[in-house]
């Protein structure tokens, strides 16, 4: 059984997407999984036990353009996989599961390009995410939520980088440690900077330590109180962050 999911979406989405590879294996134990995703969502699979291969799909690089998605859609019909799931609701994505000519392509009955798809999945705005894409597989099990966690795998590298950084900031004696992500990539999802520098003056005052995480984006956000809090803005990989 060979089973590939397309998903190219935010690394938000990509999160949410694993307790779907549980559920596969569930239902396929034997399967071989490919998971095509963006270079971003890559990083945040790696060492993930369920996926057997993870295929990155440069949209703005090596498969840009018509004649990007069509090598990359030559390369996967060569698989002949059995199953195709596609959670991505975009076009491209929905493109790449036809090149493929698997017998069976999943995917929303919204998607952009739904016809592509030979078997379409209702997409209910009233569900959480994870039991949306549980949905793929049919029936969705009880207390889905508790059965099919999020799952990241940080390598040993990963978690010794972020021992160093704990002894180094002496933070293994402190308790209340806080973490806070000021940034995203869409404005209208931004609580405003300056509620975030309150906060951050508030938690400061109240003895609490203060770790600022993002990527190299969020470097450009004035943090008040920058000399006051670990600054790893810019500084870990998604996995390492996790």
């Amino acid at each position: 059984m060979k089973v590939l999911i397309i998903h190219t979406a935010f690394i938000g989405d990509i999160a949410l997407s694993t307790p779907l590879l549980k559920r596969v294996k569930e239902v396929y134990p034997e399967a071989k999984i490919t998971y095509v995703t963006t270079p971003v969502g890559a990083s945040l699979l790696r060492n993930n036990p369920d996926i057997t291969e993870i295929i990155e799909y440069d949209k703005r690089g090596q498969h840009s353009g018509l004649k990007g998605i069509l090598e990359l859609g030559r390369r996967l019909r060569y698989e002949n996989f059995n199953l195709v799931l596609t959670p991505h609701r975009y076009l491209r994505s929905s493109f790449l599961s036809w090149l493929t000519r698997s017998p069976k392509r999943v995917g929303y009955d919204i998607a952009s390009g739904a016809i592509f798809f030979n078997k379409k999945i209702k997409y209910d705005k009233s569900k959480h995410e994870v039991e949306k894409l549980l949905s793929f597989l049919g029936e969705i099990p009880e207390n889905p939520r508790e059965k099919y966690p999020i799952e990241l795998y940080p390598s040993q590298k990963d978690i010794k980088k972020i021992d160093e950084i704990w002894n180094e900031n002496n933070l293994n004696d402190k308790k209340d440690i806080i973490a806070i992500a000021p940034g995203s990539k869409w404005f209208t999802k931004k609580w405003p900077l300056e509620y975030f520098n309150k906060v951050i003056d508030l938690l400061l005052k109240d003895n609490k330590k203060i770790i600022v995480i993002g990527g190299r984006d969020e470097m450009l956000l004035n943090i008040e109180q920058a000399d006051k809090v670990i600054d790893l803005r810019g500084k870990t990989t998604l996995l390492e962050l996790a």
